[in-house]
């Protein structure tokens, strides 16, 4: 009878782990701007900590996930990264739970839309005739605001 010889151990190509390592480094640094946009969303008076609510369960185990498979990467022999069966399960529960934070993100956004232009801003204009400075600083917030959550709505899609 014949020995069989172990099959030989598996490394990963070095273009393949740094390619690997470069993107979950990447979505890690976007996963950080995700939590830290929505945290500087959560002392507004309009958001106030939904966003936050929404946004960071997403964020923080994308942030993670992508930690842990670049640490792997890094630290195990043959710079194997966690099984791609996971890779691919996590990776997919990402995406859905982010893609489930940006339609929430996108119509809560439609919502301040409404509120800072429509019904609330009439009363506003009634209430402050004679002070256009207020309304003027009123629309200044409501400007950053929105900036702020087309940022979290882009920087979710990449996420995606």
């Amino acid at each position: 009878m014949e020995v069989q010889k172990p099959p030989p151990k598996y490394t990963s190509p070095k273009g393949m782990w740094v390619s690997k390592l470069l993107l979950r480094s990447l979505m890690l640094i976007f996963a950080i701007a995700l939590v830290s946009l929505a945290g500087s969303l959560m002392g507004s008076f309009l958001f106030s900590s939904v966003t936050f609510i929404i946004v960071a369960p997403a964020g923080f185990l994308s942030l993670i996930w992508n930690f842990s498979e670049a640490l792997c990467v890094l630290t195990r022999g043959g710079h194997r990264g966690i099984h791609p069966g996971a890779n691919v399960a996590l990776d997919l529960i990402l995406w859905l739970g982010l893609t489930g934070v940006c339609v929430a993100l996108a119509l809560i956004g439609r919502g301040a839309s409404v509120v800072s232009g429509g019904y609330y801003g009439i009363l506003y204009r009634r209430d402050h005739t004679n002070s256009l400075d207020l309304f003027d600083d009123a629309a200044d917030t409501f400007a950053g605001l929105r900036s702020k959550s087309q940022a979290l709505l882009g920087l979710g899609a990449v996420l995606e």
